[in-house]
């Protein structure tokens, strides 16, 4: 991914599915679900990368780039990174590249098959030039990136958990 690619994806995330195909920034498919009635909905551009979007209104969300390999996957992005992302494939580099996450989950046990994971961390790329935006290294146990996420700061998720524990009164 070019930086020019990557900017383009991270310019327009908030934006909706109907103007980003009409804006040609990314393919006119059909959008996936993974079960019936999920939250989110994707594409799939190219292999390991994945782009998302709440299946609600269809607004982009995140940009995924599978790194390495998992015990579920074996679908790898292959196409490069530009700096600082290319330069970033240990915890320490990331730490390095982008200093004091903002969120930060370390090592833990996830249910088989996947077993022991190496956490993530979570940067704020505000001072990229990127309000509101965040991008979210997960790690293998060995503390090797193996999973990248460029997001909205406040997701679909955070939309639903905040409408849930303060409703609007009527």
């Amino acid at each position: 991914m070019t930086a020019q690619q990557l900017q383009s994806y991270l310019l327009n995330l908030g934006k909706f599915h109907a103007d980003l195909v009409a804006n040609d920034v990314v393919p006119a498919d059909h959008l996936m679900e993974i079960y019936p009635d999920s939250w989110t909905v994707y594409l799939k551009p190219s292999p390991g990368l994945e782009l998302c979007f709440w299946a609600e209104d269809k607004r982009f969300e995140s940009v995924i780039l599978s790194l390495a390999e998992t015990t579920i996957s074996k679908v790898v992005y292959t196409q490069g990174l530009p700096e600082p992302y290319a330069s970033c494939v240990t915890r320490e580099a990331a730490l390095t590249v982008f200093g004091n996450p903002v969120e930060s989950k370390g090592p833990f046990k996830m249910p088989l098959p996947m077993g022991q994971v190496g956490g993530w961390d979570k940067f704020s790329l505000e001072g990229q030039g990127h309000p509101g935006l965040v991008v979210i290294f997960s790690y293998d146990v060995h503390m090797n990136i193996k999973r990248l996420s460029f997001a909205l700061a406040k997701s679909g998720f955070d939309r639903l958990r905040e409408e849930f524990e303060h409703p609007v009164e009527i």
